[in-house]
């Protein structure tokens, strides 16, 4: 059974996890909209930004999953010495 200050951890955790995906979604969001309005403003042709999205894309999926995505249950003790049993061959 996890303690009150266990949970506290796991949450304290995941704030800080999630605080500084925030600021660089918004810093990957606004690149992206200088890049079109540069790709605007000389003149269009082929959308090269497409490929700044696709880069900032892939960034901010793997880090919104580590922020926010499920976390597995914390290692045990336990878990570790059933671990250890199973390298002796036990």
């Amino acid at each position: 059974m996890t303690s009150d200050e266990d949970l506290r951890k796991a949450a304290a955790s995941r704030l800080k996890r999630r605080q500084p995906f925030r600021v660089m979604a918004g810093g990957i969001v606004i690149t992206w909209i200088i890049c079109i309005a540069i790709w605007a403003i000389t003149g269009g042709g082929t959308f090269w930004p497409i490929w700044v999205i696709f880069s900032g894309g892939v960034v901010l999926l793997y880090s919104g999953w580590s922020a926010y995505g499920p976390r597995s249950a914390p290692i045990t003790d336990a878990d570790i010495e059933a671990e250890a049993r199973k390298m002796r061959g036990q």
